[in-house]
């Protein structure tokens, strides 16, 4: 019974003592000796010998039953490879690699800074920020799913050159094997009836529960914190864009609703509406943030996966035209005909949203 009772009493209370009569109180009250009967008990001179023991048990019992704290989380200090127009055929800018970058609330991988060719240049110039999903595509050919990427830093530098864009930093964040996990919208997905949530496990491969929200808190509470701080950039909603394609852009739609006052843009490129038969879109009716300071990109081509999402794309644009959202200054939706689902599509019209995302003009 004394071991039970010793075992319970804080690891805080093992810091030394002024007197044996402390360690006697902690015992009783752990004991729920009565308080009166704690003088008689400190009088023993039978107790404080077997107490003492006791006490250095403990502290090996806790060592080996206490649960142990969750580590904390180190970021890198610097890149694991830096890739620049000399060492990668095509690339225009600096590339920063992280790779098996940390976190707490998902899996780590891969995560890919794109630097415009003036930031080295120009250490006063601070950046708006892209942080894009699937980053193994976007730079370059080799790494992407297709051996096509996106050409983001050809799309970028072209912009900036013609004077259409100011420079922007591009962070592409890798997928896992739990891509379509991170990318099914949580809140959505509850919303989905019991018979169409089994119905997408089986026909999109969904292993686990979404683990969406995990996946943002990830982008909001470690990425854009951390690379707030290790490079020159502007953090303001105004200035921080989300983007993606497919589930990419569901999950983009998703980021600028859930964090509001973090993301002022969302690109979603050929937005996978069908997923979970257009719940996205009821999610969206109820949670879009405020057409006063926000924009919202959509677009779908007519070839393949795309050739399916028309009817839904019109359902969300009947939503943002209920929502408030003003077509051409604070959304748009474009149709590209003749564009099938893929990296190749995706490069050829990628300056479109961009250009229109980062236009100040009304």
């Amino acid at each position: 019974m004394i071991i039970q009772f010793i075992r319970q009493i804080p690891f805080t209370t093992l810091r030394p003592l002024n007197n044996e009569s402390k360690i006697l109180k902690t015992l009783c009250e752990k004991s729920k000796v009565k308080t009166q009967n704690f003088k008689s008990v400190s009088k023993s001179k039978s107790l404080l010998p077997l107490a003492l023991p006791l006490l250095f048990l403990m502290l090996i019992s806790c060592s080996k039953d206490s649960p142990k704290p969750k580590e904390m989380v180190s970021f890198p200090t610097s890149p694991t490879k830096v890739i620049s127009e000399d060492t990668a055929i095509g690339l225009k800018g600096q590339l920063h690699d992280f790779e098996n970058f940390p976190s707490k609330f998902v899996e780590a991988r891969t995560i890919s800074v794109w630097l415009p060719k003036d930031y080295t240049s120009h250490p006063e110039r601070t950046y708006s920020v892209w942080y894009m999903h699937d980053g193994q595509n976007l730079f370059i050919p080799s790494r992407s799913f297709i051996g096509v990427d996106w050409g983001v830093d050809e799309t970028m530098t072209s912009l900036v050159d013609s004077g259409k864009i100011d420079p922007v930093i591009v962070v592409g964040i890798y997928n896992t094997p739990k891509r379509t996990e991170e990318y099914s919208p949580k809140k959505a997905f509850d919303l989905v009836p019991d018979e169409v949530r089994r119905g997408f496990i089986e026909r999109f491969g969904l292993r686990m529960k979404p683990i969406s929200d995990e996946y943002l808190k990830f982008l909001v509470n470690e990425l854009k914190p951390f690379i707030d701080s290790t490079y020159r950039t502007k953090r303001d909603p105004a200035n921080t864009f989300v983007a993606g394609s497919s589930m990419g852009g569901l999950i983009s739609a998703y980021a600028i609703c859930e964090y509001p006052s973090v993301f002022g843009a969302a690109a979603c490129i050929s937005t996978h509406f069908p997923a979970g038969e257009g719940i996205m879109i009821d999610y969206l009716e109820k949670s879009l943030p405020s057409p006063e300071n926000h924009k919202i990109y959509f677009d779908f081509g007519t070839k393949t996966l795309d050739s399916s999402y028309e009817p839904y794309q019109m359902r969300a644009d009947s939503v943002m035209k209920r929502k408030g959202f003003e077509e051409g200054r604070s959304w748009v939706t474009k149709k590209f005909v003749g564009d099938e689902h893929s990296e190749r599509a995706w490069r050829n019209r990628f300056s479109i949203p961009v250009t229109f995302l980062m236009s100040t003009q009304p």
